[in-house]
């Protein structure tokens, strides 16, 4: 059965909310916030287990995954200019790909809003706002914002290819080094320091929005973001979803 617009957010929150927490959690946490909704948990149990079968890039981009939807539609070929290669992830409301821009022949992550959210004016703001916000700080430890535009119908955000992992898919392996700590740390808050001088509060801001690359931090997804951008960006346009679950 396919999933509402409200569904599908709520779907991206229970994911990320899920997947921070230790697998042994994982369920019990899921039966409990999908209590009146037994399908959704279903799709987040298998948008989980595809992830665990491949690669990830943060979407994030987020981190970004491969899940359910992934058989519900071929990746395309092209999208825009863009030469499409193959499909990194797939979250909430954004599929991304890996793509090449033969313009300016580079690989790029291209972000697509998905199917089911486009049709949804406050997914597609959202989505604009996400590619406004993060294109208005310029910083190292800030995913670089290439271009937005729209193709068929879909908007989509063109941005850097990131190779690493998130800061999430390090601490599911164990506490991290002293020094990785701090260096990790540094970076994130020169990352905070640059947005917030800009007028800019993440309000996202978790392990799975925060990229490791061998350069260096990477901090993502700006999609629930408040700015100075403008006035959409003081509205709500965020679906209430389940409380997050307890860490320990």
């Amino acid at each position: 059965m396919p999933l509402s617009p409200d569904e599908w957010r709520r779907l991206e929150a229970l994911f990320d909310d899920a997947l921070a927490l230790p697998a042994s959690r994982r369920r019990e946490y899921l039966a409990a916030a999908c209590s009146d909704n037994p399908v959704l948990q279903q799709e987040v149990e298998r948008l989980i287990a595809c992830h665990k079968q491949s690669a990830t890039f943060l979407d994030s981009p987020a981190t970004w995954k491969e899940h359910v939807t992934r058989a519900r539609a071929p990746t395309p070929a092209r999208i825009g200019r863009y030469r499409i290669d193959g499909l990194l992830g797939e979250g909430g409301m954004g599929v991304v790909y890996a793509a090449f821009d033969e313009q300016l022949l580079r690989p790029i992550a291209l972000k697509v809003i998905r199917h089911e959210a486009a049709a949804d004016p406050i997914a597609r703001e959202r989505f604009t706002r996400e590619a406004r916000l993060a294109a208005s700080v310029n910083h190292p430890n800030i995913c670089q914002l290439y271009e937005i535009g729209e193709a068929d119908g879909h908007p989509y955000i063109a941005m850097e290819r990131l190779e690493g992992e998130s800061l999430a898919d390090l601490l599911a392996r164990g506490a991290a080094p002293v020094a990785t700590t701090v260096k990790v740390g540094l970076e994130l808050l020169a990352a905070l320091d640059a947005v917030h001088r800009r007028g800019v509060v993440h309000r996202d801001l978790k392990p799975s929005n925060i990229f490791l690359t061998p350069h260096g931090v990477k901090v993502l997804d700006f999609g629930v973001s408040l700015g100075q951008t403008g006035e959409a960006t003081q509205r709500k346009l965020t679906a209430p979803g389940p409380p997050a679950p307890e860490r320990t």
